[in-house]
């Protein structure tokens, strides 16, 4: 019998699951969001390749978080351009979205809504 060899090589899906769970906690910004799930994406796929096309449990759920989180910050990059290109232009809902707009805003200075 031969003797098995160990797998040395640090297992970095790991760290692609870390990058994902991080790109969930600034969801608020996708422009921070974006390039860390895409950072947990890169990350998993070298994994993958470096394993011969196998992922590890952890590797894919990096893989899979940071799918979910790339699909998260696109449509929050849409709902981003449909305010500033459709709404706020129109001359009836742009005025009424920036009036909703500084009532929140002042919800959130008077403390009746916490903010973050």
């Amino acid at each position: 019998m031969e003797p098995t060899k160990k797998n040395t090589t640090p297992n970095i899906g790991f760290f692609s699951l870390v990058a994902a769970i991080l790109s969930f906690f600034v969801c608020g910004s996708p422009l921070l969001q974006f390039p860390i799930a895409m950072a947990g994406l890169t990350i998993a796929l070298i994994e993958r390749n470096r394993s011969g096309n196998h992922l590890t449990g952890v590797a894919m759920a990096g893989l899979i978080l940071s799918i979910i989180s790339i699909v998260i910050s696109l449509c929050s990059y849409l709902i981003i351009i449909c305010v500033y290109r459709v709404i706020l232009p129109d001359p009836e809902f742009g005025p009424m979205y920036i009036k909703m707009y500084h009532q929140m805003m002042d919800l959130i200075q008077s403390g009746v809504i916490p903010s973050l």
